[in-house]
C-alpha cells in the first residue's frame, strides 16, 4: 500500500513540474491526479477537478467530444491520439490548443488515459500574421498605377505589376522572366546605355533620371538597391513612371507666362514688382507714364519711390517680407521730376517653389483725385466727434484689414490711461494681456468678421498702460466712415462682475472637491421628497450603484421603506435645528449586503435654493468589533491571559484607526487647501517683501509646510496599514497581492527608515543587495513591515555596538525563489524559545515594552505571499532568519 501511495506521490510530484498542462484520467473518465496548469487551464481549483467527469466540470457539448474522443482511445489498436481545437479561457480569450493523449497504466488507479495540453495560438497568429504579409505585399504591387519591377544581376524581371502602360508585354513573355530590354524594347537585344539598373548595381546607391520611350513618351525612372542582410545589393527595384503630362504642363506653364506679361503691359494702371531687397524686377508702361522713370533706368536698382521725408515707412521692406498685404491703403510716392502724389496701393507676396517670400508685386492708383472728394467729408465728422466723445463706453473705430486703431474717444483713453495721441500710435495688443487668446491676431479676426457683417460680442482680458490688467465686454460691429468700412468696437468695464464671478465658481469647486473627495459616502436631496441631486464617488463605489442609476431611481435603491420613514421623519424638523443625526441606519448595497451606518444631515444653500447635504459613514465594522468585544468578554472568564491581551489589543487597534483617519482627513485637506495658501502667500511677499510665518521666512514656510503636510499624511497611512494588518492577522483575511515587487527596493526602503536605529545599536551593519534584482508578486508595504521587524529583533538582540547585522539577498539555486538573510551576532535562542516565536502575544522583552505581535504578523505576511520563514539560532552565537518567496518575471 505504501509503495502504491509513493508511486502516485511520485507521478504527481513529476507532472507538477510539467509547464503544461498535464492530467490522468481513469477509465471512467474520472479526473485523478493534475498539475497547477490544469487547474489555471480549467479554471478550477482541485477540489472542483478532483474525481470529476467531463460532463462535471465541462459544458455539454465539450464534454461529449472529449468522451467521444476517449472511448475512441481505448477501443482504437493505437496506444496515443492527438487533435486539435479551440476554447475560450477564463479571461474570455479564444485559444487554439493541441491535445496529446496515451493509455497509461498507474496505481492504484490500473489504467486510464494521460493527456497534455498545448497551447498553440501564437503559432496559429505568426502564421496567419505572414500569410497576411505576402498577401499585402502582393496588393501593394497590384495597388500601383505605375510600373514597379525587380531585377536581378542579369538583368532579369524577377518580379514585376506590368502596369504604366506597360500591359502591352505579352503575358507568355512576362512568365518567363525576361531581359528587361527584351520585355519594354522588343528587338533591342541589348541594355540601354546608360542602363540605370547597372548604375545601381555598381555603385549601391539609388538613380533617378529620364528616358523617352516611343510607345508611352517621357518616363521618369527611380532605381534602387535591395540588400541582403550583409548589405550587399542582390536585386534592384525600379520604379518608371510617365511624365509627359508633367511636360506638356510646363510648355503651357511657359505660355501662360508670355500671356501674364501681355497683360501685364496692357495694364492702365502701374504695376510693379521687387524682391526681398526691394531691387525692382518689373516696371510696365503704365508705371513709365505716371513715374516718369522709363524700365531701363530703375530695373536691378533699388526702389525709388519713397519720399526723401518718407515717416513711418523705413520698415516698409520688412513688412512686405513678413507677407503683409496692403489692399488699398493711400501713400505718397515720389515721381521723377521730384514732385510726390498719393498713391492707392494693393500688394501681394511672390513665394518661390517652397513657399517663402521671395518678392513683392503691386498694383499702384493714382488716387490724388479721390483724396480732394475726401478731404470734403473731414468738415462733417465735427459734429460725429462730439457724439463719439460724450458716450460712457471705451469705442474704437478700427482698419478691418489690418486691426490698426483709426480712432479712440475719451472714455477709451481714461479707461485704458493713455492719451489719444498715444492710443493711434499703438495696435490692440498694447491694449491687450498678450495672453492668448488675447493678442492681435485673435483681435483681428473678430474685426474682420465684424467688417463682413456679422457682428461680434465677447469678453476680452485687457491691459491698462500702468500694466493693471481687466475684463472688458467688447461689442463690435461693421461701419461706414468717410466712405470706407470700418469696425466700431464698444468696451465696457465688467471686471466687478468677473470677480463676483470667479468668487462664485471657487467656492464652487472647493465645495465639489471636499464633497468628491470625502471618504464617506455623501449625497444631496430634496428633504420633502428625498429626490437625489447629486452623490460623490465614495457613495457609487460604497453601494455599488451607478450616479445615473441612482438619479433615476432614488434612495430606494439602498433604504428600504423604513428606513426611508426614518429619514424623511429625520428631515421633517431640520430646517428649523440646521441639522440631524440617526446613529444607525440599515442601508443596503447592490449585492443586498446589509451595511449600518451613522447618518449625518445638514442644510445647505446653493444659488439661492436649499438643499439637504447627508453622509453616510459605514459603522458594520465598529459594531461587529463591539459584538465581538462582547464574546469575547464572556470567554474572559474561561481563557488565559494571552488571549485577554489579544481581545484588547483588537480593540486599541479600533480606536487607534478611527483618530487616525482624523489626521488622514484632516491632512489631506490642509495639504490641498495649502495650494491656494501657497499661492496668496506668494503674491503678498511679492507685494509687501519677506516675512515670518510660524518662526520661518516665508520662502522657508513654503519650502518646509508641503513636506511636514506630506510626513503627516506619510506617517497616518503607515499607522493605518499597520493596524490593517493586525486585524487581517486577527481574521485571518487574505488581501489581494498581485503587484509586482522589487525585493531589493523593499530592503533599500526598509533599511533607509532604520538607519537611525542601526547607528543607535551597531557600527558593524551590513547590506548585500541581489544583482539580478528579483521581483515577485505581492505587497511593497507588508514586505517592508516584515523587513523592519527583523531586522529591529536583530539589532536589539546584540549585547554592544560591536557586534554586528548583516543583511542579504540572493536567489536559491535549485529552485525559483528568493532568499531574504537576516543574520545577527546577539545573544541567541533557546530551542524551546525558538519554537515559540511565531505564536501570537509571545515575546522574550516583555519588561522593554514587547507586545509578541511583531512576528506572528510576519508570519502571517509570508504565507500570504506564499513563502516561508526559517529560523536558526543557538544560545551565544546569535540567530539568523531566513524568508523564502516565490519569483515572479518582470
Amino acid at each position: 500500500m505504501n509503495d502504491r501511495q509513493d508511486s502516485q506521490e511520485l507521478f504527481a510530484h513529476m507532472i507538477a513540474q510539467v509547464p503544461n498542462p498535464v492530467y490522468f484520467k481513469d477509465i471512467s473518465g474520472r479526473y485523478r491526479v493534475f498539475n497547477d496548469s490544469f487547474e489555471t487551464f480549467m479554471g478550477m481549483n482541485s477540489e472542483q477537478l478532483l474525481g470529476k467527469n467531463s460532463h462535471e466540470v465541462l459544458p455539454v457539448e465539450i464534454a461529449d467530444l472529449l468522451v467521444a474522443h476517449d472511448k475512441a482511445l481505448l477501443r482504437g489498436s493505437s496506444p496515443r491520439q492527438n487533435f486539435q481545437a479551440s476554447y475560450t479561457d477564463t479571461f474570455g480569450r479564444e485559444r487554439s490548443v493541441i491535445v496529446n493523449k496515451t493509455i497509461l497504466f498507474l496505481e492504484p488507479f490500473h489504467q486510464g488515459i494521460f493527456g497534455v495540453i498545448t497551447d498553440v495560438t501564437e503559432l496559429e497568429v505568426t502564421r496567419k500574421a505572414l500569410g497576411e504579409s505576402q498577401k499585402i505585399l502582393r496588393n501593394i504591387f497590384e495597388a500601383i498605377p505605375d510600373l514597379l519591377s525587380v531585377h536581378d544581376r542579369d538583368l532579369r524581371i524577377v518580379q514585376s505589376n506590368w502596369h504604366g502602360g506597360y500591359q502591352y508585354v505579352p503575358e507568355d513573355i512576362r512568365s518567363q522572366h525576361p531581359h528587361c530590354y527584351d520585355a519594354y524594347y522588343p528587338g533591342q537585344g541589348k541594355p540601354c546605355s546608360p542602363c540605370h539598373v547597372l548604375e545601381v548595381f555598381r555603385t549601391n546607391t539609388p538613380v533617378l533620371g529620364e528616358k523617352y520611350h516611343e510607345q508611352l513618351g517621357y518616363m521618369e525612372t527611380h532605381a534602387f538597391p535591395v540588400f541582403d542582410d550583409s548589405g550587399k545589393t542582390v536585386m534592384v527595384a525600379e520604379y518608371i513612371r510617365n511624365i509627359s503630362a508633367r511636360k506638356r504642363t510646363e510648355v503651357a506653364l511657359c505660355e501662360a507666362n508670355q500671356r501674364l506679361a501681355a497683360i501685364i503691359e496692357a495694364s492702365p494702371l502701374p504695376i510693379i514688382a521687387m524682391d526681398t531687397r526691394g531691387i525692382m524686377k518689373l516696371w510696365n508702361t503704365a508705371a513709365e507714364r505716371v513715374f516718369g522713370w522709363k524700365a531701363g533706368e530703375v530695373m536691378e536698382r533699388p526702389y525709388p519711390l519713397l519720399p526723401d521725408q518718407s515717416a513711418g515707412e523705413e520698415d516698409i521692406f520688412s513688412r512686405l517680407n513678413r507677407g503683409e498685404i496692403f489692399n488699398g491703403d493711400v501713400v505718397t510716392r515720389s515721381r521723377k521730376d521730384g514732385s510726390t502724389l498719393p498713391i492707392c496701393r494693393y500688394s501681394a507676396p511672390l513665394r518661390d517653389s517652397s513657399g517663402r517670400i521671395s518678392g513683392t508685386m503691386a498694383v499702384l492708383e493714382d488716387v490724388a483725385d479721390r483724396q480732394r472728394a475726401e478731404d470734403e467729408l473731414k468738415a462733417s465728422e465735427i459734429n460725429y466727434r462730439a457724439i463719439f466723445d460724450g458716450t460712457n463706453d471705451a469705442i474704437f473705430v478700427l482698419d478691418p484689414g489690418s486691426g490698426a486703431i483709426i480712432d479712440v474717444n475719451r472714455k477709451m483713453c481714461e479707461m485704458y490711461c493713455c492719451s489719444r495721441e498715444e492710443a493711434l500710435q499703438l495696435d490692440v495688443e498694447a491694449f491687450s494681456s498678450g495672453r492668448i487668446p488675447y493678442t492681435q491676431n485673435f483681435a483681428l479676426e473678430y474685426i474682420q468678421k465684424a467688417a463682413i457683417g456679422e457682428s461680434q460680442i465677447f469678453e476680452w482680458l485687457a491691459r491698462r498702460q500702468d500694466g493693471d490688467l481687466f475684463w472688458v465686454e467688447v461689442n463690435i460691429k461693421k461701419i461706414i466712415l468717410g466712405g470706407a468700412t470700418r469696425a466700431l468696437a464698444s468696451v465696457r468695464d465688467i471686471s466687478e462682475r468677473k470677480m463676483a464671478e470667479d468668487a462664485h465658481r471657487e467656492s464652487e469647486e472647493r465645495f465639489r472637491q471636499l464633497f468628491d473627495q470625502n471618504e464617506d459616502p455623501a449625497m444631496m436631496i430634496n428633504s420633502e421628497t428625498l429626490e437625489i441631486i447629486d452623490v460623490n464617488s465614495a457613495l457609487v463605489r460604497h453601494y455599488g450603484f451607478s450616479p445615473n442609476r441612482l438619479f433615476n431611481v432614488g434612495v430606494k435603491l439602498f433604504l428600504h421603506q423604513p428606513e426611508r420613514d426614518r429619514v424623511r421623519e429625520a428631515l421633517a424638523g431640520i430646517t428649523r435645528s440646521g441639522n440631524v443625526q440617526i446613529d444607525q441606519l440599515a442601508t443596503y448595497n447592490r449585492k443586498e449586503e446589509q451595511v449600518i451606518a451613522c447618518f449625518r444631515a445638514k442644510v445647505i444653500k446653493a444659488r439661492g435654493v436649499s438643499y439637504v447635504y447627508c453622509t453616510f459613514r459605514d459603522i458594520s465594522e465598529r459594531l461587529r468589533i463591539r459584538e465581538e468585544a462582547k464574546l469575547l468578554q464572556t470567554k474572559l472568564l474561561q481563557t488565559n491571559k494571552m488571549a485577554a491581551l489579544g481581545t484588547l489589543s483588537s480593540g486599541i487597534a479600533h480606536e487607534i484607526n478611527n483618530p487616525t483617519n482624523f489626521i488622514l482627513a484632516n491632512a489631506q485637506m490642509v495639504h490641498d487647501a495649502w495650494k491656494d495658501i501657497d499661492l496668496v502667500l506668494a503674491d503678498y511677499a511679492r507685494e509687501q517683501g519677506e516675512f515670518s510665518v510660524g518662526g520661518f521666512s516665508c520662502g522657508e514656510a513654503r519650502e518646509i509646510m508641503p513636506k511636514l503636510l506630506s510626513g503627516i499624511i506619510e506617517g497616518g497611512q503607515r499607522i493605518r496599514n499597520i493596524l490593517n494588518e493586525l486585524r487581517q492577522f486577527a481574521r485571518e483575511e487574505k488581501a489581494p497581492l498581485d503587484q509586482q515587487v522589487s525585493v531589493n527596493q523593499v530592503l533599500e526602503k526598509s533599511i533607509a527608515m532604520l538607519q537611525n536605529q542601526i547607528r543607535n545599536h551597531t557600527s558593524n551593519f551590513h547590506f548585500a543587495p541581489d544583482p539580478q534584482d528579483s521581483c515577485i508578486r505581492g505587497s511593497l508595504q507588508q514586505l517592508e513591515q516584515v523587513v523592519i521587524n527583523l531586522v529591529m529583533n536583530a539589532l536589539q538582540s546584540l549585547p554592544d555596538r560591536e557586534s554586528g547585522v548583516s543583511v542579504s539577498l540572493y536567489r536559491e539555486q535549485p529552485g525559483q525563489q528568493v532568499v531574504i538573510e537576516v543574520r545577527d551576532e546577539g545573544l541567541g535562542m533557546t530551542p524551546e524559545t525558538v519554537k515559540q516565536i511565531f505564536d501570537p502575544f509571545f515575546t522574550t522583552k516583555l519588561d522593554s515594552g514587547g507586545t509578541g505581535l511583531g512576528l506572528s504578523i510576519c508570519y502571517s505576511i509570508v504565507k500570504q505571499h506564499r513563502g516561508t520563514i526559517e529560523v536558526q539560532s543557538e544560545p551565544g552565537s546569535g540567530s539568523c532568519v531566513f524568508v523564502r518567496l516565490p519569483l515572479c518575471e518582470k
